[in-house]
């Protein structure tokens, strides 16, 4: 929720990345906004996500995705030709080695992975965004390898009243040279820090990386 510009600005530059048609798998793939632009390209989608809720609506807008509902470090990641993570979603839940090794072992020769991550100087302060019927505020700590989230949420509940949630969010903040590093580390070649990130549609806040790389293409 208030976070659906990042997937529809994203999307268009990971799909400038992709070669040949396939599977993408989407880890953190939310309400599905991503997967029904991939879908819409000629992709199949293999979507994952924590919250049921938000994948009962991914299925409602791309009902031709098969979405599970898992931690991205259990799912049984399937073959695909690219693996995407949009929206912070690896400092959310953690970039391990076994995690990489999962997603390598997955992918096709020269298959694409592709993903953002808070660095540090991602910053604190405070933000909102607002939309019929919700509004979402937030406020950032930052302590220099983590920042801490604390997110305030109201959504119109009927007749004039409104349901507040309160959530506390904590990221892992990655330098991206160590992640260059150990993307070499387990197999990836060709990784880089895209310098436009995904390109002239979607404005990324400060402090993020998109990080690409791909497996090696097959030998002739």
């Amino acid at each position: 929720m208030g976070f659906g510009f990042w997937a529809r600005g994203a999307t268009p530059g990971v799909l400038r990345m992709l070669g040949s048609p396939g599977r993408v798998v989407e880890l953190g793939c939310g309400s599905g906004i991503a997967a029904a632009m991939l879908l819409d390209a000629g992709y199949e989608v293999f979507g994952v996500d924590q919250s049921e809720p938000l994948l009962r609506r991914a299925r409602e807008r791309a009902p031709a995705g098969e979405f599970v509902c898992a931690s991205l470090h259990d799912v049984e990641l399937p073959s695909c030709v690219a693996v995407v993570a949009m929206g912070e979603i690896l400092s959310y839940a953690g970039i391990t080695d076994e995690l990489l090794a999962r997603v390598r072992g997955a992918l096709s020769p020269g298959g694409l992975f592709v993903f953002d991550v808070g660095t540090p100087g991602r910053g604190g302060g405070r933000s909102w965004h607002a939309g019929d019927g919700w509004l979402v505020c937030s406020e950032a700590v930052e302590d220099g390898t983590s920042l801490t989230r604390s997110i305030v949420s109201f959504r119109a509940a009927g007749d004039g009243a409104w349901r507040r949630s309160d959530e506390v969010h904590r990221l892992t903040l990655y330098s991206p040279d160590q992640l260059v590093s150990r993307l070499g580390d387990a197999g990836f070649v060709d990784v880089r820090v895209l310098e436009d990130g995904y390109g002239p549609e979607l404005e990324l806040p400060s402090g993020i990386a998109v990080v690409s790389a791909r497996t090696p293409a097959p030998t002739r």
